[in-house]
């Protein structure tokens, strides 16, 4: 057996979507710490990607790191859904006055940033802590909506991920491409997993683009193809 994963970021820990790519088999459910992925499979997986930000920038700049402004190139239309995460020292910040300060100090440019990004510090302070660079050729940065891309032949998502029509639209890729079984998706029991269905897609396209890296299939923006003061490759996986 040979398992890939895909990760995405929910409120109280991550959402996982596993695959067997022998058996075709596939599996998904929440872990509380990143670290656990590999508990949540049959065995270790030799992919996993992950639908947040690794490497960071030591200066603020106004297109953020190379790789987001060649995703937002990409995505054209939907450029939006890629936010450029805040600098290093930002990650020691306590409050968002902290962040922001330190976001600012970082450079000539003196860039804050936004609530949103300050909202998942303390997701990308854990994803920094696990994602060694040696690390890095399992588990690496994947974006959800590079992913569908790649999966709906290099045509943009019509709808935000959030809408009905634009749930129709993800699921229907993931079923065709044979990510996910979606007569098998029991909203009850995410509930009870307490993450949302967008949460699941993501995750899954993530797993899909694993898959794809793992078969040597996969296309990656790295721009300059940078590297942070820890050694991680500033890098996204499509």
């Amino acid at each position: 057996m040979i398992w890939v994963a895909g990760v995405d970021g929910c409120p109280i820990g991550w959402v996982v979507v596993g695959r067997d790519i022998d058996g075709r088999r596939a599996l998904f459910g929440m872990i509380e710490a990143l670290d656990e992925v590999a508990s949540l499979l049959p065995q270790s997986p030799v992919a996993v990607g992950i639908d947040m930000p690794i490497g960071l920038l030591e200066a603020a700049v106004p297109a953020g790191r190379p790789c987001d402004d060649a995703a937002r190139r990409l995505l054209a239309g939907r450029r939006s859904s890629v936010f450029s995460p805040p600098v290093r020292a930002v990650l020691q910040a306590r409050s968002y006055e902290e962040a922001c300060d330190l976001s600012r100090a970082s450079s000539p440019h003196r860039l804050g940033i936004s609530r949103q990004s300050f909202g998942l510090v303390p997701k990308l302070r854990e994803v920094d802590e696990f994602v060694t660079s040696d690390r890095q050729d399992v588990y690496f940065e994947v974006h959800p909506e590079l992913s569908f891309l790649a999966m709906n032949d290099d045509r943009p998502m019509r709808f935000g991920k959030k809408s009905a029509q634009g749930v129709i639209e993800r699921l229907r890729l993931l079923d065709h491409r044979g990510v996910l079984d979606v007569s098998q998706i029991d909203l009850e029991a995410l509930g009870r997993h307490r993450f949302a269905l967008d949460d699941l897609m993501d995750a899954a396209a993530a797993c899909w683009t694993a898959e794809r890296k793992w078969r040597g299939e996969a296309e990656v923006l790295s721009g300059e193809s940078l590297q942070d003061s820890t050694g991680k490759r500033m890098e996204i996986w499509r």
